[in-house]
């Protein structure tokens, strides 16, 4: 998949990419850990794009300081697919107003107090850096979506989400389909 990739970034693209960003982003892809593509995941993914209407034609491939997330800790290189093109960019969360953090304020000792801050976030009780990194997350995910043109779009909308209990809705939704199985 990766040979494929570079084949087509850089020969393929109306603006390819040299061979030297191209092997980067290789380069970059080979220190992240592998998920098999299983038929069933490819099915639930399938049937996932379907129900919410989701294109596999947009999406954004995120990375920061060992993280599989856009960061608050230090910039995030983020490779965004947008129909035929790939859009690389770097992105400081400080560039949106948003402060930079450190891990441990990040930290939670165990799933069940992870749990209760990702309730308080969604119902906006916190306001500190765990969930500056919740919005800035969503709005890649609003991004990806096309539900936003760009960041400060995006994040607009995950913080308008908090504010008017949808954040809260979907989260409650997500339990209830999670313990139909």
């Amino acid at each position: 998949i990766l040979q494929e990739f570079y084949v087509n970034v850089t020969s393929k693209l109306k603006k390819p990419l040299s061979g030297t960003e191209a092997l980067e982003i290789v380069e970059e892809y080979l220190t992240w850990t592998v998920v098999e593509n299983t038929g069933r995941l490819l099915t639930g993914a399938i049937e996932l794009q379907h129900k919410a209407k989701l294109s596999f034609w947009d999406a954004m491939v995120v990375h920061a300081g060992g993280m599989d997330e856009i960061s608050t800790i230090t910039p995030t290189k983020i490779l965004e697919l947008q129909g035929s093109r790939i859009v690389t960019k770097d992105l400081d969360a400080r560039d949106l107003g948003i402060s930079r953090t450190n891990v441990k304020a990040l930290q939670v000792p165990d799933a069940r107090t992870s749990a209760a801050l990702v309730r308080s976030i969604v119902i906006g009780e916190e306001t500190g850096p765990c969930r500056d990194i919740v919005v800035l997350n969503a709005a890649a995910a609003i991004i990806a979506g096309g539900l936003a043109k760009d960041f400060p779009a995006g994040i607009e909308l995950a913080r308008h989400a908090i504010a008017a209990g949808a954040a809260s809705d979907c989260l409650n939704r997500l339990i209830e389909v999670s313990n139909l199985g």
